[in-house]
């Protein structure tokens, strides 16, 4: 099993414009398009729906990101979620 370390530094960030929902223990932190991403990948800003503003969300924050690309969805789920 990947530590926690492991998980992050691995985490695939989705790609600037992707349009994401970001979740933590099943709870939504934040969706929207995705306006950044930290050069080493440790984060992302979010232009979030709904005009709430752009907001930072953290790798370590983040458990599952649904993706939404043309006409296909995708999922990445952490260890910390298949695990549990």
């Amino acid at each position: 099993m990947e530590s926690k370390e492991e998980t992050l530094l691995n985490w695939p960030p989705p790609a600037k414009g992707e349009e994401v929902w970001l979740y933590r223990a099943r709870n939504l932190v934040a969706s929207g398009w995705i306006d950044d991403v930290m050069p080493d990948g440790s984060g992302v800003w979010v232009n979030q729906h709904d005009a709430r503003g752009r907001t930072m969300v953290l790798a370590e924050d983040v458990d599952a990101i649904l993706r939404k690309r043309s006409a296909e969805s995708s999922v990445w789920l952490s260890s910390a979620v298949v695990d549990s």
